[in-house]
């Protein structure tokens, strides 16, 4: 049995623009993974490094809606190398994380 154990970002949805609330739910947003079965999160895959892959995503993402502040900060994601990122948008506490 093969073990991979990745890096998941979770953020809270305070941290992004209002506009960018109901766009993050659509599962046609570019980059989006699943949303938690309650609907208290949304998950994305994070763009990664190549620079043709961030170009599009970028292109994409401005065309959907979101905003500069979400892009920057996929982008962000992106260059600390984390692959996946959970907007969360409860007020959870999280133990171990």
């Amino acid at each position: 049995m093969k073990c991979v154990i990745s890096v998941l970002a979770v953020i809270s949805v305070s941290e992004l623009c209002g506009s960018d609330l109901q766009l993050i739910s659509n599962a046609s947003a570019p980059y989006h993974l699943a949303e938690h079965d309650t609907g208290r999160a949304s998950f994305f895959f994070v763009p990664g490094t190549d620079q043709a892959v961030r170009r599009h995503f970028v292109l994409n993402a401005e065309r959907f809606g979101l905003s500069n502040q979400f892009i920057s900060l996929m982008l962000e994601l992106s260059d600390l190398g984390i692959p996946c990122v959970r907007f969360e948008r409860g007020n959870h506490t999280f133990v171990g994380l």
